[in-house]
């Protein structure tokens, strides 16, 4: 899932928030790592990573082996709600 767009100055902290999905997420904004994490929440400081200009925001969902094998399971892919949070 990508993103490309311009985005507030921020003069704090930033969060984005991915809601829910799968069972890890990766994040890039600007093609800078801003890290995985292979449990919910799926939330990622990226308040450094947000200077002037345009933005374009990567995420990469996982799902565990169960979506893989035809299995159910609780989520697959991205559900959001995505949020971008200024504090």
């Amino acid at each position: 899932y990508q993103w490309t767009g311009e985005l507030p100055e921020t003069a704090g902290q930033a969060f984005l928030d991915l809601g829910k999905g799968g069972q890890t997420a990766q994040v890039w904004v600007n093609g800078t790592h801003a890290g995985i994490r292979i449990s919910q929440p799926f939330t990622y400081d990226v308040a450094r990573m947000l200077c002037p200009g345009r933005k374009h925001i990567l995420v990469r969902v996982a799902n565990g082996i169960a979506s893989n094998a035809g299995l159910p399971e609780k989520s697959c892919g991205l559900l959001g709600p995505v949020t971008l949070s200024y504090f």
